[in-house]
């Protein structure tokens, strides 16, 4: 898919060293995100399931991607949902508004700290067993209640991402570090496959 740069956006950043490819470097200032030039009416398949992953690289909290109604950044969206983010603790968190939750919230979060500026493949899942977040091919964070995630239209972004009335936000809505590989499946992906994922050396077979 195409993507539209936004602000401040280095192309051709060193990716993770797994694999053979580059990665993209924000500096976390407003407006400095990418944004897919396609709109998408509910990105999961009939169900309500899908998977999320990205690369990730950084030292401080904000988003590594999010969904919202409208394609740039400005106005403020109307809705947004589907969130990864690095927590002000440094935990990887994951977001979604889900009809299975009472208020409809429902968010995740590892136990252990991701801000160290190493690479880590983030991969978070919705299905018939509720929401998955994987770090690194391992299961670090699950809740069973919420297997649907919520129907909507809008635009992915790398680097940004809403979070009025979420918990756990980081203070910006903006990304500082290094993003790559990220991708959006209308299934949840099992153990197996996200394992798959993060052992891939080289772009092609990571798809």
């Amino acid at each position: 898919n195409t993507g539209t740069i936004e602000g401040t956006v280095t192309l051709a950043a060193l990716g993770p060293t797994s694999l053979d490819g580059n990665a993209i470097s924000l500096p976390g200032t407003t407006g400095s995100l990418v944004n897919t030039t396609t709109q998408y009416t509910d990105p999961n398949n009939t169900n309500g399931t899908l998977s999320q992953s990205i690369w990730f690289k950084t030292t401080t909290p904000g988003p590594l991607m999010g969904f919202t109604s409208q394609q740039t950044d400005s106005p403020s969206p109307a809705s947004y949902d589907r969130m990864l983010w690095i927590a002000p603790s440094g935990q990887l968190a994951y977001g979604i508004y889900s009809p299975d939750v009472t208020g409809g919230f429902s968010e995740i979060m590892s136990s252990s700290t991701y801000n160290n500026g190493a690479w880590h493949l983030a991969v978070a899942t919705v299905g018939s067993t509720g929401q998955i977040l994987y770090v690194d091919g391992v299961n670090v964070a699950s809740a069973a209640a919420a297997q649907n995630a919520d129907s909507c239209t809008g635009y992915w972004h790398l680097g940004y991402a809403a979070f009025t009335y979420w918990g756990n936000a980081p203070s910006s809505n903006y990304f500082n570090g290094s993003l790559a590989y990220a991708a959006v499946y209308p299934s949840a992906l099992t153990a197996s496959q996200v394992l798959s994922l993060y052992r891939a050396t080289s772009s092609a077979s990571e798809a």
